[in-house]
């Protein structure tokens, strides 16, 4: 049988129990159309090796610009990726997407606007800081670092000036638990050196680089009331004190299906705390992952077949209220998914049991939180 029509047929009996074709690959309705028209920045990552590959016979590509208008690299502007050594970078992946200085990029081709993801990752481990850097900790003084710092960040933003609407400049500098540093920080390359200047400087730098590009605090775990979502809005407020530019707060919103996002809750509450503060609030990596089949993970479907039908209702439900949320606040100024289709998200290989976290399933069709959105947005597009 052929691969596609088995995969199809996995699929229906999973989710239905009964034996079903494959369903057109295309998703009806686009998003971008109504998001376009109430003013909505409406976004997804994407990787270079998605867009420049083609992956699913164009279908991703194909998602994307009908589907949102604005784009964030994954992991192509994040500093392992690109940042080579001192004053050594490989720019090829991002400016395929953004366009090399003076030129244009997949992203303006398509007029998509776009987030850049990220300046300063201050965790020691993972896709972060690079490892060289980090080699490098104990035969560099501060005011090497502070040059390095500022040099890198000239280089990045200062390449992409005039193409990036809004930064990430940091990137979850909170640690999981509480500890005694400022603003419950993690012991990073860049604490271990700079103490918490690391923070207005990046911010300083970066609006040196760019002056027109909003910038962002971005974290996990910070969406509703807590130590944590405190720690950020404190950590924001005081790079603010020192005379940096921070403009808002990204909200990553990696949510399960038990998150509920209602009017007088936690997360509206805040919404409240950082209008207060006259901070602006972007969602960054909205998904909602539910229960899936227990495949293997090296099995086609790893990661993209409900468990159970019924959650694909509730995710539904997750997605809309989060919206509602967002657009509740005239200083919420985007909402972004990470991730377009099932057929690639970071979710199954992180959280293994758990994916179809997306609004596309795995074929690229429809699923019941894509179309709650349409029509909700079509409602606040109508005169």
């Amino acid at each position: 049988m052929n691969t596609l029509i088995f995969a199809g047929l996995l699929a229906g009996l999973a989710v239905t129990g009964k034996s079903i074709p494959p369903q057109n690959t295309e998703s009806k309705g686009s998003l971008r159309t109504h998001a376009d028209r109430i003013g909505l920045d409406l976004g997804t990552c994407v990787g270079e090796w998605q867009i420049r590959g083609n992956v699913d016979q164009g279908r991703y590509r194909r998602a994307v610009t009908s589907q949102v208008n604005m784009i964030e690299p994954e992991n192509d502007l994040k500093p392992a990726s690109l940042w080579k050594g001192i004053g050594q970078y490989d720019f090829s992946k991002p400016d395929y997407l953004l366009g090399a200085p003076g030129g244009t990029g997949w992203a303006q081709q398509n007029n998509l606007s776009v987030r850049g993801h990220v300046l300063l990752y201050p965790i020691d481990t993972g896709y972060t800081t690079p490892a060289w850097l980090i080699a490098m900790e104990n035969q560099l003084t501060s005011a090497q670092v502070k040059d390095i710092l500022r040099d890198y960040i000239y280089a990045v933003a200062g390449r992409y000036a005039g193409k990036i609407k809004s930064w990430d400049v940091i990137n979850e500098a909170i640690a999981d638990s509480q500890n005694s540093r400022p603003y419950n920080l993690r012991d990073s390359f860049w604490y271990r050196k700079l103490g918490t200047e690391f923070l207005t400087l990046a911010f300083k730098y970066a609006h040196e680089a760019d002056p027109n590009a909003k910038l962002y605090y971005n974290d996990y775990n910070i969406e509703k009331a807590g130590w944590k979502a405190t720690s950020a809005i404190n950590l924001a407020k005081f790079v603010r004190s020192q005379g940096g530019q921070v403009d808002g707060i990204g909200m990553q919103y990696h949510t399960v299906l038990s998150e509920a996002v209602l009017p007088g809750g936690p997360h509206y509450q805040m919404v409240a705390n950082l209008v207060q503060e006259n901070f602006s609030f972007m969602i960054t990596e909205l998904d909602v992952r539910i229960q899936t089949q227990p495949y293997a993970n090296t099995h086609p479907m790893f990661g993209k077949i409900p468990l159970r039908a019924s959650d694909l209702n509730l995710q539904a439900t997750n997605f809309l209220n989060v919206f509602k949320l967002g657009l509740s606040s005239p200083n919420c100024k985007g909402i972004q998914m990470w991730g377009i289709t099932d057929n690639h998200s970071w979710i199954p290989n992180f959280m293994p049991g758990f994916g179809a976290a997306l609004l596309l399933d795995w074929q690229y069709k429809s699923k019941p939180a894509h179309r709650a959105l349409l029509e909700y947005l079509r409602g606040r597009s109508q005169p």
